[in-house]
């Protein structure tokens, strides 16, 4: 920790979708995902968990949290910090893995629609495999394609794909 500011366990190694984390900091949606989690309930689930770095903080906060993630460095961040991981590809039969541990209290997908050729199916198999406890929290962060930063991009004619941000060329899905 350093300033306030909770980094990745390999901060010295630039990555990405690395960021420094302010649970405090407003106008932050991982601050903002991280302050509902923490008051929904004891067992989390971080659907698309990445190197952990909001589901770590949740940890430090005695919350129990499984990770999963398709990409295995990832998930080896997100072990060091305490997080339960499981390795898994939300096109395939990813329930089956985490059903053993659910249902959950809360369940995390911050920024993990857009990336999906069919995110429909990954909330129809929430519902239908109650994978959410009664009374659970659904926490999802999507970002909106009427951002006044793309609006902008249109209006003058730029619609370029960035590594990371709002026009993250792995967006495959816009939502607003």
């Amino acid at each position: 920790e350093e300033g306030g500011e909770m980094t990745s366990p390999h901060a010295d190694e630039p990555k990405r979708y690395d960021y420094g984390f302010d649970p405090e900091r407003k106008n932050d949606t991982a601050a903002a995902i991280y302050r509902l989690a923490i008051e929904c309930g004891p067992r989390v689930l971080d659907v698309g968990c990445g190197r952990g770095i909001v589901s770590g903080a949740l940890v430090a906060g005695g919350r129990e949290v499984i990770g999963i993630d398709l990409d295995p460095d990832l998930l080896a961040d997100a072990a060091q910090c305490g997080i339960q991981t499981l390795e898994a590809d939300l096109s395939g039969d990813w329930a089956d893995l985490v059903r053993p541990h659910g249902p959950f209290d809360v369940m995390i997908l911050a920024d993990i629609l857009e990336h999906l050729e069919d995110p429909g199916a990954v909330l129809d198999t929430i519902r239908n495999e109650a994978l959410l406890a009664e009374g659970g929290a659904l926490i999802v962060s999507i970002p909106n394609a009427s951002h006044e930063a793309l609006v902008v991009n249109l209006l003058t004619d730029r619609f370029d794909y960035t590594d990371e941000g709002l026009l993250d060329r792995t967006h495959i899905r816009w939502f607003t």
